[in-house]
């Protein structure tokens, strides 16, 4: 706008200079209104057609010299507005990050892969209203594909932030093109450099062949904690929400009740059965055996009704130490588990902060005579602990169990003081079990063309899901039966890991499952805890927002599948697992061991709705290749790196 009255002004302008110049002989019109209307009443003479004109031309030129001003000024701030927009998002001005054509890796002599590539059409992204996914890759070619038009579909993925392992073979950048160039609302960004997300403290590279295995594991970790950190930060900075963190075995579905469900948690004590409440466990070593104890308020018959006790060693495994489960511990006594771990506290009772001059302990465990935690503020050892450090004091005899409760202070057999944080506060509550068991009734089949942010906007309302969502997780193994093909015409079920394996483990075995996966609300997180910091651990990655129990099956609104794959598949990567992953059939046997409890094929017509989505043409552009395990050579990126001079190359 600013510019067409400029250019109107500036136009008014040069024609009255024109016409002051030329008014000796010629009459010409002003081209202002009030003028034009002077002249319809009357011819003007030279002198008063210059007087007229050289007013207009001091008017117009005051006005423009103010609109020329505005206008830079307004250049100036947008110039500085759209620089620190792409330096928010880690897009340089240098050409870093940009179009598929500007600066990616071509297959010429010693190309340069820049820290961080943007991998998108020059489009605009009308993402807001997608999830986005944070996702570590390690020779995943053959899978990639599957993961991404699964989420496509099902999320549905709109950003996805991808780094490389060091020590992978083969490079996903061919794929993360297709993907971008043909889905014209996904934003693909790959962080082929470590340095986009490691601190300079950390180590780099492949893991050395002369570490122990269990050095190459804990390097793989490390970087894994680091990675989602930075992700999960970087994708809060560009406005997003939820973010998926999963690996490219692992596809989230929604958890339609079926009849192989594990029960439903009970909501209160069984007739003449005794309640605990308040309830916290303690591992220690029972007549020589290792073994787990409760401690809580009692609330039952007899004289120890609203006393806090000490069970015997209980019987059960402590997976099925949950909260609304019955236990029984070796004297024949059964407890049932209240659902209280996250009732708050009495605030008057509580401190919500340690006073000046007091360590906080956080994360506490008692083993025996001794607490163990994660230490912050250290005041007594020489030298201090460092903030985050994983400690453990020796309990005073005459402590009274109850106050190891959080928010309080203690204790040790020294008299040093240590407040035990109230973390819990930040946890999200569990979940009404029978009003979960109604809305699973209600969740779609994945080929009615619903996405996983469909039911998180209708039920966010009803159940308070927090910022960090915790997803069970059922893994698949590899035995094979017959199936209805579900395949499209021109694909093969035996190419597709979601298509080509149906039998599971039971769900609620944590022996088999192990642990949850996360989406988390990064929006709803602050800054301070994502900038700079290191996550958690990978199931849960921030420590203060998701909960440090296992999520129960059913009282989950997901679940996500985890793919065994087949043995060919399962050895494919250059895994820091090393013999757990290269050539031991026995370890992979064994990892399968309990994936054949039951059959389900809930998610196998994603593959139809996908391509009833896109089209049969785009599908077959994007799926190209799923399912080829070509074999690899032994060179990883990083020997590239090096034989070029330590420049990354596409492989």
């Amino acid at each position: 706008a600013l510019r067409d009255v400029l250019f109107g002004n500036v136009v008014t302008l040069l024609q009255n200079i024109q016409y002051i110049l030329m008014g000796a002989r010629k009459n010409g019109p002003i081209l202002l209104p009030s003028v034009m209307q002077q002249k319809k009443k009357a011819p003007s003479s030279f002198k008063t057609l210059s007087k007229l004109s050289v007013s207009t031309l001091i008017v117009n030129l005051g006005t423009s010299v103010v609109l020329l001003s505005v206008c830079i000024l307004g250049c100036i701030i947008l110039t500085f507005r759209l620089h620190s927009a792409l330096n928010e998002n880690g897009i340089g001005l240098s050409g870093q990050a940009s179009g598929l054509e500007a600066d990616l890796p071509q297959p010429q002599p010693q190309p340069q892969l820049h820290l961080s590539q943007t991998i998108h059409n020059n489009q605009n992204h009308n993402n807001s209203l997608g999830l986005s996914a944070c996702l570590l890759v390690n020779d995943e070619n053959p899978r990639l594909p599957e993961w991404l038009a699964y989420h496509y579909h099902v999320l549905p993925l709109r950003s996805l932030i991808l780094a490389i392992d060091p020590a992978s073979r083969s490079s996903p950048l061919p794929i993360l093109r297709t993907f971008s160039q043909t889905l014209r609302d996904l934003r693909i960004d790959f962080w082929a450099d470590e340095d986009a997300y490691m601190p300079p403290s950390q180590p780099r590279g492949a893991c050395n062949a002369n570490n122990t295995r269990q050095a190459c594991l804990w390097t793989h970790r490390n970087r894994q904690q680091h990675f989602v950190m930075k992700c999960m930060e970087t994708l809060k900075r560009r406005g997003k929400t939820w973010v998926l963190l999963l690996d490219v075995d692992e596809y989230i579905a929604f958890n339609t009740i079926e009849d192989d469900d594990p029960p439903s948690p009970l909501e209160e004590a069984p007739e003449g059965g005794a309640t605990l409440k308040d309830w916290k466990v303690m591992h220690g070593r029972i007549r020589g055996r290792k073994r787990a104890q409760l401690f809580g308020l009692y609330e039952g018959e007899g004289t120890r009704n609203g006393t806090h006790i000490v069970t015997g060693a209980i019987r059960e495994s402590d997976e099925k130490i949950v909260y609304g489960n019955v236990v029984r511990d070796d004297y024949g006594t059964r407890y049932f588990l209240h659902d209280d771990s996250t009732k708050y506290q009495d605030p008057k009772k509580v401190l919500s902060q340690a006073p000046e001059g007091i360590p906080t302990l956080k994360s506490i465990q008692v083993r025996g005579p001794k607490l163990y935690g994660v230490i912050y503020n250290d005041t007594y050892d020489n030298p201090k602990k460092m903030d985050g450090e994983y400690t453990h004091i020796q309990i005073h005899p005459k402590l009274k169990r109850e106050l190891l409760k959080s928010g309080n202070i203690i204790q040790d057999s020294q008299g040093r003081k240590y407040f035990i944080e109230n973390e819990q506060l930040l946890w999200p509550p569990h979940v009404n079990a029978s009003q979960v068991l109604r809305a699973r009734k209600e969740l779609p089949a994945v080929s009615e063309g619903k996405t996983i942010l469909d039911v998180i906007e209708r039920y966010r309302h009803q159940f308070y899901f927090g910022s960090c969502l915790q997803i069970p997780r059922v893994l698949y193994g590899s035995k094979e039966s017959n199936y209805q093909p579900m395949a499209p015409t021109g694909f093969n079920d035996k190419d597709f890991v979601t298509l080509r394996y149906r039998w599971h483990a039971q769900k609620g075995n944590f022996d088999v499952n192990k642990f949850q996966k996360t989406i988390i609300d990064v929006s709803r997180v602050p800054m301070d805890h994502l900038e700079g910091e290191q996550a958690y651990n990978i199931h849960r990655p921030l420590e203060y927002f998701c909960r440090a129990d296992v999520p129960r099956f059913a009282t989950s609104l997901f679940r996500v599948n985890h793919y065994l794959d087949s043995y060919e598949a399962y050895t494919y990567r250059n895994d820091a697992r090393g013999n757990k992953r290269k050539g031991c059939m026995e370890c992979y046997l064994k990892k399968g061991n309990g994936t054949d409890f039951a059959v389900n094929d809930n998610i196998r017509p994603w593959l139809r709705s996908f391509v009833d989505e896109v089209g049969e043409a785009k599908a077959h552009v994007l799926l190209a290749g799923v399912g080829d395990f070509r074999p690899l050579g032994e060179e990883t990126l990083v020997d590239f790196m090096a034989e070029k001079g330590g420049k990354y190359v596409e492989v």
